[in-house]
């Protein structure tokens, strides 16, 4: 959809670009992880032994036995502004709900959009701690997209809209394998907790074209991953594995700073990460990013630059989160 020289996109052109993906291309143009919240995309989303945020639904939805409050959060991110013509806005709202013993519940949409092509996803997860410090967690996803017909310019007329919906399923599993305080690790990394994860994606593997062409159905995936969590730091690494894809995912956030004041608390900290690909595709991310707390209020910011279709631009996302 980019070249490196910058070339302009026309509209009809990028909605045609769409379409061949999504309809004729036994690939995956659609429904992507590009980054859900800013916390997460700072981190190079290598939240699946992490997916402690109102966001983590998305990363590994066993992390949402960890919500100890109702929490709501948004996100919203220009994609590649180098585009021209075209403005890509990718916007997401989450909520986590707790229910004592009987688990925690979370919901969450996202919105993909560009002038010519539309693309949702709606969450309903469930997620519940067992015994020995496991928790695990599905996510029900209802999948949508839409493309308009390209205008003919010697007529004016339209051709006709496409759109798909269906479903898919993810599951995943969160392990607190063991705590380093009080052992040999605890004078070089402190007290905290080494945690296991793991999710598998798109369990169903549906067709995501309007015809349910075989080719066109979204791959198993599968991400592992292991996290150190501190009170005031948490690092995180993970290995996808997702349409013939291999990424490794690496994160770290730390508390720069966080008052005394019981009346007014503030946090700052300060994150970092990036994403290589270990396959034979070229590309992945580096990304940077803060987060201020106030209360029970939390501001993120991510920036995100891309290591492939540098022409494009870098990604901005901003997310805010509330906690009762």
């Amino acid at each position: 959809m980019v070249t490196r020289n910058r070339s302009k996109i026309k509209r009809q052109s990028l909605g045609a670009v769409c379409l061949l993906l999504l309809l004729m291309l036994p690939c995956n143009a659609a429904f992507e992880d590009i980054g859900i919240g800013a916390r997460p995309a700072a981190m190079g989303r290598a939240h699946v032994a992490i997916a402690d945020d109102v966001f983590g639904m998305f990363y590994n939805p066993a992390g949402l036995g960890q919500a100890q409050a109702l929490s709501f959060g948004t996100m919203y991110a220009r994609l590649y502004p180098g585009i021209d013509d075209d403005q890509l806005h990718y916007a997401a709202f989450s909520a986590i709900l707790p229910l004592s013993f009987l688990g925690k519940v979370g919901v969450a949409i996202t919105n993909f959009n560009i002038d010519v092509y539309r693309e949702n996803m709606l969450y309903l997860s469930y997620a519940h701690r067992l015994p020995f410090n496991l928790a695990a967690g599905v996510n029900f996803k209802l999948l949508r997209w839409g493309a308009d017909g390209d205008v003919d310019p010697n007529t004016g007329i339209r051709d006709r809209n496409f759109s798909y919906t269906g479903f898919s399923l993810d599951a995943g599993l969160l392990y607190s394998a063991f705590s380093t305080g009080n052992t040999l690790l605890e004078p070089f990394v402190g007290a905290g907790t080494v945690q296991l994860g793991v999710t598998l994606s798109d369990l169903l593997q549906p067709s995501i074209a309007e015809n349910g062409d075989a080719d066109a159905k979204l791959p198993l995936g599968i991400t592992g991953g292991l996290a150190f969590v501190r009170q005031d730091a948490r690092i995180g690494v993970g290995i996808k594995r997702h349409a013939e894809r291999t990424r490794l995912q690496l994160g770290a956030e730390f508390e720069l700073y966080k008052s005394r004041s019981e009346n007014l608390p503030v946090q700052f900290k300060l994150r970092g990460g990036g994403v290589r690909m270990l396959s034979d595709h070229n590309g992945g991310e580096v990304a940077a990013g803060f987060g201020i707390g106030v209360k029970s209020y939390e501001l993120d910011y991510a920036y995100v630059y891309p290591l492939v279709l540098e022409d494009a631009g870098s990604n901005h996302k901003l997310s805010f989160n509330f906690r009762f």
